[in-house]
């Protein structure tokens, strides 16, 4: 094999085979011989809250009239310009959490969804593949390299991709970082014993303080050994899996543990060895893989070597009340800002029956004073005070800083909307943030924003 090139690699379908040559007896250079990694360790990227691709069910396709079964996909021009045109309630209609679900990609089918599913509740002619072609070259990657000619089922690097869950998330968001981790973490070398510029200039030689100062004490710099030896013996697949942030974060979490352990189990029935995953998680995607290893949702910690979260709201967040009643911060002409909801009354249509979104309001654990008033250099407002954000602001249906105005809550007219369904779905969210409490994987690291000049009270 020549220098600086790859036979494509399967770690699905692949053998433990190295390649020799016969050379005449008078060619006495030495053979260098490439043995493969014999064992995988996959990166599972789960994303923030509405960063998975939704689609809808043909009963709920037949009512929105619509020609696609695409409930949310922002990674769309055209779904996404036709979204800010919705109503309140045609944006509850379509972000229903009993009619949607993961747009996932079936092997051997351009559309998504089922290959059983009728015809109208299949996407028409929108195949994930038209999302992000134009973002992954043919020659991306050893791991997702196509298969060459000739082989019995040819993939391309697109459906190798697509396998991996690349399109059920917001790939203009987040498809940096997959290609970021899937190349470096398999093709860490630029030669046979020199570790490539990323590792260099990003890893190598660099104080941990440099990172951040909440680390262990013992966390020391890592050097090009540490890094090969780390690499050499492993393949790191980068995966992708979606959810459906519309329902409950505990019912995420039993799923994510499922396809969790099926890919485990799928890597297992090849000839490579894979015991465990590692977890990176964006915003909500946190809350979701937490409740997938928690000992008592989705039990699968002891598949976990580790997990990042990325900016996890762990005991919630202050902005989802303030989106809720003021809808997305932004200018008026704002894409992202129309897309999300520019008033409370389209993110209430869609977040007061989503046990989700509700799961992102401050928990018990955030503590007092979070909701303030300031009038003239005064203050007039200040809760919680007894520490319960549920009894003494959202549950509240006479208070002008309450959660939920009654007529935001059903704009579409469905059956059992009504505000006692939200207080429900509100109990049910204090029962998730009980739950899951102060649980984490014991080997857990975050990323957050400290910016000085952005102080978490000036928010």
């Amino acid at each position: 094999m020549a220098d600086g090139q790859h036979l494509p690699i399967d770690p699905f379908n692949a053998r433990k085979c190295a390649s020799g040559f016969c050379t005449p007896l008078a060619d006495q250079r030495t053979q260098v011989v490439h043995i493969p990694p014999t064992e995988v360790i996959p990166i599972i990227f789960i994303p923030g809250i509405m960063g998975s691709n939704l689609r809808m069910s043909a009963k709920r396709q037949a009512l929105l009239n619509k020609n696609n079964n695409i409930a949310w996909r922002v990674d769309s021009t055209y779904e996404t310009a036709r979204f800010i045109k919705l109503t309140a309630g045609e944006r509850q209609k379509q972000l229903d959490p009993s009619e949607t679900c993961v747009d996932t990609y079936d092997e051997g089918h351009s559309e998504t969804g089922n290959p059983s599913e009728t015809p109208l509740k299949r996407n028409s002619g929108v195949t994930l593949k038209n999302v992000f072609q134009q973002h992954i070259p043919n020659n991306f990657g050893v791991l997702l390299a196509p298969d060459p000619s000739g082989s019995k089922r040819r993939k391309t690097h697109l459906e190798k991709a697509l396998e991996r869950g690349w399109g059920e998330i917001l790939f203009d968001s987040y498809g940096e970082l997959l290609q970021l981790l899937e190349r470096h973490l398999n093709e860490p070398m630029c030669s046979e014993s020199e570790l490539s510029e990323w590792w260099k200039n990003t890893l190598v030689q660099i104080s941990p303080t440099s990172w951040g100062n909440v680390l262990p004490p013992d966390l020391s710099q890592l050097k090009d050994t540490d890094i090969i030896a780390a690499l050499s013996k492993r393949w790191f697949p980068t995966h992708a899996m979606g959810y459906n942030w519309l329902e409950s974060n505990s019912i995420s979490g039993i799923k994510l543990s499922e396809r969790i352990s099926a890919l485990i189990s799928k890597y297992n029935n090849t000839v490579y060895k894979c015991e465990k995953v590692i977890l990176i998680t964006h915003s909500m995607g946190g809350l979701a893989a937490r409740a997938a290893m928690h000992p008592a949702i989705g039990k699968i910690e002891k598949s976990v070597h580790g997990v990042i979260h990325g900016a996890m709201p762990a005991l919630g967040a202050g902005t989802a009340y303030k989106r809720m009643r003021c809808g997305f911060e932004g200018y008026s002409l704002s894409i992202v800002r129309n897309v999300l909801g520019a008033t409370g009354a389209e993110v209430t249509s869609v977040l007061a029956n989503a046990p989700g979104g509700l799961e992102l309001l401050p928990s018990k654990a955030y503590g007092n004073g979070w909701l303030q008033v300031i009038h003239e250099n005064q203050l007039i407002l200040n809760l919680p005070q007894n520490g319960d954000p549920y009894s003494e602001i959202y549950k509240l249906k006479d208070k002008w800083f309450r959660l939920l105005k009654e007529e935001w809550i059903n704009p579409a007219r469905l059956n059992k909307r009504n505000i006692d369904r939200s207080f429900a779905l509100l109990d049910e969210a204090k029962t998730f943030h009980e739950k899951l409490n102060e649980y984490f994987h014991p080997n857990s690291y975050a990323i957050y924003g400290a910016d000085r000049k952005k102080p978490l009270g000036a928010r």
